[in-house]
């Protein structure tokens, strides 16, 4: 049994396998909470019986929403997950799965709390979070190595939840491969401005209306985005936190120049 700590919540991993557990407990190590609390979300993990080292690059994955509880079909993954009783299950084909399997579960879970899983990279600069959202290849690991100055979140998928009248944002540990610095990993931080990547020759920033601003969150929240039955509540939520924090679109050149554009 592996607890992580996620943006405040507890999540019990609960493995069927030893090298399951194993692979777990190192992949997470930052989030890992020693101290048996009660957890928020129980997640029981399996490999299945043909299971491989192999991993698929990019699973197919259909998430079904009935009533409350979420169905998972895939060709590498299946299970269910029932946020009202904090508790799902996964089964998949390969060990290395399980991280986007967990993508998958803290963003449903997130969303049952209140809560975000948005597809964005984070940033902390003097203690205030910026987040820079777009679909792969927007820039937004481009965005991260132009900012030595700043403490990384995430660089593909941050936490959001309300606290004390703020939208916090935290970091999460599904990071893209290639990262290096993971260092502001745990950290968290109020989010100070929110901004939709757009390559660009000039460094630019662009006021969106208020519907504009919710539909660019609300097609960065991965999983739950996909069920017609939570758009309502999708996009109500992503109107308060354009309401609580500005979100712009950037446009951007590849130079640090647009830090001098977003907070000026």
């Amino acid at each position: 049994m592996t607890d992580l700590i996620l943006a405040g919540w507890r999540v019990r991993l609960e493995c069927r396998q030893p090298e399951l557990a194993q692979l777990v407990a190192g992949r997470y190590a930052a989030f890992r909470s020693y101290d048996r609390a009660p957890a928020d979300f129980t997640v029981s993990l399996a490999l299945d019986h043909d299971a491989t080292d192999a991993q698929i690059e990019i699973p197919t994955v259909d998430w079904q929403l009935a009533v409350d509880d979420w169905l998972l079909t895939g060709d590498a993954l299946s299970g269910t997950a029932h946020p009202n009783l904090g508790q799902a299950a996964i089964t998949f084909h390969a060990a290395p799965d399980v991280d986007y399997a967990l993508k998958n579960l803290v963003a449903i879970f997130a969303d049952h709390r209140g809560g975000l899983l948005l597809h964005a990279a984070g940033l902390l600069v003097g203690g205030q979070a910026y987040l820079f959202m777009g679909p792969s290849g927007s820039g937004k690991s481009t965005v991260m190595q132009l900012s030595p100055h700043a403490l990384p979140l995430n660089d593909d998928l941050v936490l959001l939840r309300p606290h004390a009248g703020r939208w916090m944002a935290y970091g999460t540990p599904f990071w893209n491969i290639a990262a290096e610095d993971r260092s502001g990993e745990t950290a968290s931080g109020p989010v100070a401005g929110i901004y939709r990547l757009i390559q660009d020759c000039q460094n630019s920033v662009q006021p969106l209306s208020p519907a504009a601003a919710a539909a660019e969150l609300a097609a960065s929240c991965p999983v739950v985005n996909a069920a017609v039955e939570r758009l309502p509540a999708l996009l109500a939520r992503c109107q308060q936190i354009a309401t609580a924090a500005p979100v712009r679109r950037l446009h951007f050149r590849k130079d640090a120049g647009f830090w001098a554009v977003i907070t000026h």
